[in-house]
């Protein structure tokens, strides 16, 4: 297990900080979220606003998993998947996917204005975080 994935996981979530940042550019809204983190302790979070043509969302990289011998772990996944389960099997991948999803939720705590999807002409599709 990683420990920082676990760090991640027992921190509580952040209370609303009482700002709309949904309309403001990736740069700023990148900016605010990484400033968040900081400030709750939560450590070793990537945030970027990629500046290519096509990008539409803020990137959100937590710490990867890291693997003594990733030649049992690819092992393990081949197994899992021989008797019909999925990658949340694995526990490290469960544990990784559980930190992405509670980084959203810390995020979203936050800044709840991002989950916002009422204005029918730009909100069809969930793009304002890629949480990795």
């Amino acid at each position: 297990m990683n420990q920082a994935l676990n760090k991640i996981l027992c921190l509580p979530l952040p209370p609303n900080q009482g700002e709309n940042i949904r309309r403001l550019s990736r740069k700023d809204q990148a900016t605010k979220i990484r400033f968040m983190l900081r400030g709750y302790s939560f450590t070793g979070i990537s945030v970027t606003a990629p500046n290519y043509s096509m990008a539409q969302a803020v990137h959100i990289r937590i710490p990867a998993q890291t693997h003594t011998d990733n030649a049992a772990h690819n092992a393990l996944h081949d197994e899992i998947f021989r008797n019909g389960g999925h990658t949340t099997d694995c526990p490290d991948c469960a544990q990784h996917w559980e930190a992405q999803k509670y980084i959203e939720r810390v995020i979203l705590a936050a800044f709840p204005d991002l989950a916002d999807r009422s204005d029918l002409q730009s909100d069809y599709f969930d793009y304002c975080l890629s949480i990795s």
